[in-house]
């Protein structure tokens, strides 16, 4: 009997304990929790919106969404704070102890503690994929495509405790998906892009025309493009003839201008132009294709010298027709 008496003692304590971490922002359809904005960037406000619509969705109840200023410095239990202001100790989640930064661009922390709930970002759309987050991990709700989603009803909208930090393998991510212009939502679950919000002037594939005109260069210089079949082959379509210097130092002239008129944009692609097998086949082109084992090598050469050149900025090319084949 005694063995009893404890095993129940015990599992009262734990189911207290589990309770007792546990946050409720809606109790029998009425309003527990406010959604406090900590900044005055958009993509918090985004978040905000979207966790309020579907917590109504999923409950009927209205979240209220308090700006940061008009609540100072008093926080209550129930309290979801977006965004990285009004921080803490136990909330500070901007670097590690070792200083390095936790929350990479669109990254994210949820984090529940002393009866609140923080959605951090690492800039960007962090806020909002944490909301996403939320939302499908921990409140059942589930978005299938164009304004097709699904979820449970209830009267009561529980989280449990919750630490929890994701970070997005690759920093730009498209899909083919034309329904996402029809519905916006879609684009911010799936955590979707669209070249004209990252790349700098919109140079997003098959660009190197774009950034070296064969209209401006080929006639006098056709050295600056690709040789096979015996010749040069300046032209729209044409490829750079990659190991050239003069090459590299009129393109990073022109990369860097268009990072200048484009601040706040730190992606470009530098990407062949359409064509296959189109590639320089010069000695000096050749030889470092050869050394790489494919015909990607000389576009990925060209690629990093450009990312040395410019540490800060972001540079993306085509695995596509000849480049398919990674170097070695």
């Amino acid at each position: 009997m005694k063995k009893i008496t404890l095993f129940i003692a015990a599992a009262a304590l734990f189911i207290a304990a589990d309770v007792s971490a546990q946050m409720t922002m809606v109790r029998d359809g009425k309003v527990k929790s406010r959604i406090i904005v900590t900044t005055d960037q958009k993509p918090d406000s985004v978040a905000a919106v979207l966790l309020q619509d579907f917590v109504q969705r999923i409950s009927g109840a209205v979240l209220p969404v308090v700006p940061a200023d008009e609540v100072g410095k008093f926080l209550r239990k129930g309290d979801v704070l977006i965004g990285n202001g009004m921080t803490d100790t136990l909330y500070d989640v901007s670097e590690s102890q070792e200083g390095e930064k936790v929350l990479k661009e669109d990254g994210f922390r949820l984090l529940t503690g002393d009866g609140r709930l923080r959605i951090a970002g690492g800039g960007d759309k962090g806020s909002i994929y944490g909301v996403v987050t939320l939302l499908e991990k921990y409140l059942g709700v589930s978005y299938w495509g164009e304004n097709e989603y699904s979820l449970t009803k209830s009267k009561d909208v529980v989280l449990p405790e919750i630490d929890e930090i994701d970070n997005p393998a690759f920093r730009y991510r498209q899909s083919q998906f034309y329904g996402m212009r029809n519905d916006p939502v879609y684009k911010l679950w799936m955590r979707l892009e669209e070249p004209a919000e990252m790349f700098a002037g919109s140079y997003w594939v098959h660009t190197f025309d774009k950034l070296m005109p064969s209209s401006r260069y080929g006639v006098e210089h056709p050295e600056y493009y690709s040789y096979f079949g015996g010749k040069r082959h300046p032209g729209k379509a044409s490829q750079w003839c990659l190991s050239n210097p003069e090459v590299f130092e009129i393109v990073c002239e022109r990369i860097d201008s268009i990072f200048k008129a484009n601040p706040g944009r730190n992606m470009i692609s530098v990407s062949q132009n359409d064509g296959n097998y189109t590639n320089c086949q010069c000695d000096a082109c050749k030889a470092i294709d050869e050394y790489e084992g494919a015909l990607s090598g000389s576009v990925i050469h060209f690629l990093n010298k450009l990312a040395a050149r410019f540490p800060d900025k972001e540079f993306s090319t085509l695995a596509y027709l000849y480049t398919m084949q990674p170097p070695k």
